[in-house]
This record gives structure tokens, C-alpha cells and sequence, in this order.
């Protein structure tokens, strides 16, 4: 089996120097010294052992995402934009889907945090929903950890989306266009991100002159059959007054609504 000393030694340099080189741990160790042990490595097709690796370090070098929903196409963005900038680093991530949609999400999100409070990976990255209605759970967790989305305690560092912004501008954008009945299908009540989205809309709407019709909103669930509903709900009770736009909360219900034509 090829080791490391067997690395260092076909590269004429010290152990330590080789284990540098092979942890990428570039900026201790000369531009040469680092060519020697990467032309020996590749002679003698050595492959690090991250068992070995984790038990002398601590660490594992893995990093663990949840998200809500795999299906949903935000994620897939926020997933590749991690991975790129943690492979940078050295590090691995884990995608684990909780399956918010699928009513798992609390049986899921317990087994993975207790992966994490074993001490099987060095950092968690939350995407928002993943967490539903377990933020607490996230209170003393001894891993350094980003939410992505409005954390109600504030028990680790977060990042958030500006979603009364992000409504408003929709809102203003569409009464400037000259809009008046505007039916609204929103993300879930129990979202806080979702009715922060739905209030700037409104808003929006009545700095720029149109009120807001209560007949012509409809609570969605962020998934695309609610669009779907959304607009044979419409169909259904505006008869010839349909409105002459619809804003939906989130992608995936403006895509069930468009595939219902």
C-alpha cells in the first residue's frame, strides 16, 4: 500500500512536508517541493486515506447542508454556489433533503443533527425551511453553523433574503404597469418569510395607488399543484372579471400554473 512516507521519500523531502503538500496546504511549502511530491504522488498513484486523516486531525473536512426540498429549483442554485466555494477550501459537503413537502421534515432533521452533534462534520449550512418549526434545535449546537433565511432566535450566524423588499418592488412594478385587479396566491401562513413576501407586495401595491382585492388572494403552499389549484380556482369563481395578473409567491407555484394552460 503507498503511504505518505513512501510519497515523501520518492520526492526527497520530509514527511511533514509531503503531509503538507497532500493536505493542499500550499502556502507552507515551496513551488518546488510541492512539483517533487506531486510528480511522486501521481507515480505512485497515492490516494489519501480520509479515515487516517480524520483521526489524526479531528477533523473530516465535510460540511453538511439541509434543505427543505431537493425538487425545488432554488436549491439546486444555493447547493452549487456552496459546493464551489467550500471545494475551494478543501472541503466536502453532504446535501441532506428534510423533506419539508413530505411531512418528514422533523423525523429527518433529528437524525441528521444528531449525525452533527456526534461530531461527524466540521460545519452546517440550514436553508431556511429545512429547520420547520425546529429552530431551537439549533440553540448550543457545537458546530459552526450558517442559516440561510429569518432565524427567530438568533442562535447562529444567518443570512437573509430581503422578502418585504423583494414583494414591494413586484408590487410597485406591476401598479406602475397600469394594474388594478391583481390576484395574489401567497407562500404558507406559517412561513414568516412568506407573509413578509406577501405584506411587501401589498404594500407595494398601495404606495403606488391599487388596493389590494382580499376576494383575489388565496393561500398557496409553495409547492406547484397549488398553482394549478390557484388557477382553476380563478377560473372557477371570477367568471368573465378575471384579473390581468396573478403573482404567486414562489417559482414552483408559477410553474404549476403556467403548465395548467
Amino acid at each position: 500500500m503507498t503511504t505518505i512516507a513512501k510519497v515523501a521519500k520518492r520526492a526527497g523531502v520530509s514527511l511533514t512536508s509531503g503531509a503538507r503538500t497532500c493536505r493542499i496546504m500550499h502556502d507552507r511549502v515551496s513551488a518546488e517541493m510541492r512539483r517533487r511530491v506531486e510528480v511522486a504522488i501521481a507515480e505512485l498513484g497515492y490516494v489519501p486515506n480520509p479515515q487516517a486523516q480524520s483521526l489524526r486531525t479531528g477533523r473530516t473536512n465535510l460540511v453538511a447542508m439541509l434543505i427543505p426540498d431537493i425538487r425545488n429549483p432554488f436549491y439546486p442554485e444555493l447547493v452549487k454556489a456552496a459546493q464551489s466555494d467550500l471545494q475551494a477550501m478543501g472541503l466536502d459537503l453532504l446535501i441532506f433533503n428534510t423533506d419539508v413537502p413530505g411531512g418528514h421534515s422533523q423525523e429527518h432533521s433529528r437524525q441528521y443533527l444528531r449525525h452533527i452533534r456526534n461530531r461527524r462534520i466540521d460545519g452546517l449550512i440550514v436553508g431556511d425551511f429545512a429547520l420547520h418549526d425546529m429552530h431551537d434545535a439549533l440553540i448550543g449546537i457545537d458546530v459552526p453553523t450558517v442559516f440561510i433565511g429569518d432565524l427567530p432566535n438568533a442562535a447562529v450566524d444567518s443570512v437573509k433574503i430581503d422578502d418585504f423588499g423583494g414583494g414591494y418592488q413586484m408590487g410597485a412594478y406591476l401598479a406602475k404597469r397600469g394594474h388594478k385587479r391583481i390576484a395574489h396566491v401567497t407562500g404558507p401562513s406559517f412561513f414568516a418569510e412568506a407573509m413578509a413576501r406577501a405584506a411587501g407586495f401589498e404594500q407595494g401595491l398601495r404606495d403606488h395607488g391599487v388596493e389590494p382585492l382580499a376576494e383575489l388572494r388565496r393561500e398557496g403552499t409553495y409547492l406547484s399543484p397549488s398553482g394549478r389549484e390557484a388557477v382553476e380556482w380563478l377560473l372557477a369563481t371570477s367568471g368573465d372579471h378575471l384579473p390581468s395578473v396573478v403573482f404567486f409567491g414562489n417559482f414552483l407555484m408559477a410553474a404549476g400554473a403556467i403548465a395548467e394552460f
